[in-house]
């Protein structure tokens, strides 16, 4: 399957100031990537002649913007590994290990792989993979996800977001059976931008001073986001699975 997948990095214009630290770490930690390269953006180029720029115009939406990247992919792909552009990659991929994984998944007729640990343990399918559930929260994602193109081409909504497709498309997910994960990390990455804002560590890490429209955090930021992140494990860890959606829903956990 590796000729028909493509590995698509979801960005935007307005954060085009990431995009060379980005590819500085893909040659770095993956040079041997199997799958041809591309980047999602409005009207800017990569200026990289191993990545194909897919310029979708005007913002509409997160998910409109997918959505017509997914259109012209699908004349030659059939499945498309996604990340995001402020996900930079720190450790070397195994390739060994990646075509391994997704040998299996193709062998279960899977619909969605998830590359990194989930959230929460999984059902065990087999040594590589386990079965994340119908009715789980944030059952689909894009940080270094592989997807069937017409499956996430079916589940995304025109208006939502990045955070809403994660939140409102996992209940729609739950009409597809074949949602797998990793039981050990393929990808090791930093997100290095939180709710549009550099993580302060990564600008000195990566270098990312003076980057164009994105602030850094404030120590008050950092706070509050680590704060909602441990508050949403504990509730993860305490909170039986078939209530974690009603509850996270009332009480606003996920936003």
């Amino acid at each position: 399957m590796t000729s028909k997948t493509a590995f698509l990095i979801l960005s935007c214009d307005r954060y085009s100031g990431l995009w060379e630290k980005h590819f500085e770490c893909l040659d770095h930690y993956w040079p041997d990537c199997p799958y041809p390269k591309y980047l999602l953006t409005n009207y800017k180029d990569s200026n990289r002649p191993d990545i194909k720029t897919i310029q979708v115009g005007e913002d509409q939406s997160w998910s409109a913007n997918l959505k017509k990247a997914l259109e012209v992919l699908r004349s030659e792909h059939d499945h498309v590994l996604l990340t995001f552009d402020d996900l930079f990659l720190v450790a070397n991929v195994n390739n060994r290990d990646l075509l391994n994984v997704i040998e299996s998944f193709h062998s279960l007729n899977g619909q969605f792989l998830q590359l990194i640990k989930w959230h929460k343990k999984p059902k065990i399918i087999n040594d590589l993979l386990g079965l994340i559930d119908p009715g789980s929260l944030y059952r689909p994602n894009c940080v270094y996800a592989l997807w069937n193109i017409e499956t996430l081409s079916n589940l995304l909504v025109d208006t939502e977001s990045a955070w809403q497709f994660e939140r409102n498309g996992a209940h729609r997910s739950d009409q597809y059976d074949g949602f797998y994960v990793v039981h050990e990390d393929i990808f090791k990455y930093r997100n290095t931008v939180i709710r549009g804002k550099i993580v302060p560590k990564d600008v000195i890490t990566f270098n990312l001073q003076n980057i164009p429209n994105l602030k850094v955090m404030t120590t008050m930021d950092l706070i509050r986001f680590r704060s909602r992140y441990w508050a949403f494990r504990l509730f993860l860890f305490f909170v039986p699975r078939k209530l974690q959606v009603p509850l996270a829903k009332a009480k606003s956990l996920l936003k």
